[in-house]
Parts: C-alpha cells; structure tokens; sequence
C-alpha cells in the first residue's frame, strides 16, 4: 500500500491590490561567486549610479541597495503594475552590458508583509559588510546606495 506525503501549502507571492508599493527584499548575485565583481570603485560607483537612476525615475523605489564583493541585497518597493522579474531584468541587462558583469541567472526575492519585517531586514543588510570582515561599522561602507521609504511608509527606519 502506498501512502501519499500531503502536499505542502505554498504561500502566495503575489502582491496585495491595495499595496500600491509592495515592498521586496532581493539579493542578486555576480558569477563566479568568491570573486570581487562588484565593490571596486568605478564598477561600484557605476552601478549605484545605475540604482540611483532607476529611483529617480521610480521603476522602484529604493530603500537601501548595498553592494558585496559578488553580490547585492536591497529593498526595494516597485509599482504593482510593474513586474518585479522585469526591472530587476532590466537593471541586471543594462550594468551587464555597460559593466561586463556576469550574473547568475535570476534573482531571490522575497515579498516584505511588515514594518517590523522591513525594518529587520534594513538592519540584515547594513550590517553584512561588518558581517563580513570588511568594515568595522556599516556607516564606514562606501558602497551602498540609501533612497527613501516608500510613499506609503510614514514611520522612520530606526538604526
């Protein structure tokens, strides 16, 4: 007799209708992994210029994007409308091209419910380059990108 495991309940991904910003934490990452890709000076510079422009011109809207030698985390809000795959696409495409970067295929993703949830992950990823070794405190990292909550957020990050 073969008895079936049950299934597993998947949590839905999808943004709420009324979230008009839903709110992710991603983490990108450059290949080979190990390698310093991503925090020399004007490879740095040039792709936080790239993130800023994406803020300024609201494809997302950019709460923190720190870069790590062969990866990045940020937070990042976009539009409900926007495909979340598709701007992240877009961002990867254009600093591959423009920077020779290689990254891995894909991205991970997850979707921030609360504030307390975002606020927690704000301080994950200030603090990984401390983390690391490579700083003694996250304000001495010079590769890292701060924009602004997004328009729905009316409480201040705490640090």
């Amino acid at each position: 007799m073969h008895v079936s495991k049950p299934s597993r309940a998947t949590m839905d991904h999808s943004p709420p209708f009324w979230d008009p910003y839903p709110e992710w934490f991603i983490t990108i990452c450059a290949k080979p992994k190990g390698q310093n890709q991503l925090c020399d000076p004007e490879i740095g510079a040039e792709l936080l210029q790239a993130t800023e422009f994406f803020h300024r011109r609201q494809f997302w809207i950019s709460e923190i994007f720190l870069l790590m030698p062969d990866h990045i985390h940020a937070l990042i809000s976009i539009p409900t409308k926007a495909s979340l795959a598709d701007v992240v696409g877009r961002w990867k495409q254009w600093t591959s091209r423009k920077l020779n970067i290689t990254w891995q295929k894909n991205f991970f993703d997850h979707r921030l419910r609360s504030y307390p949830s975002a606020n927690s992950k704000f301080r994950y990823i200030e603090q990984n380059p401390v983390r690391a070794g490579l700083v003694r405190s996250a304000e001495d990292w010079p590769f890292v990108f701060r924009g602004s909550r997004k328009p729905r957020s009316r409480i201040p990050l705490a640090r």
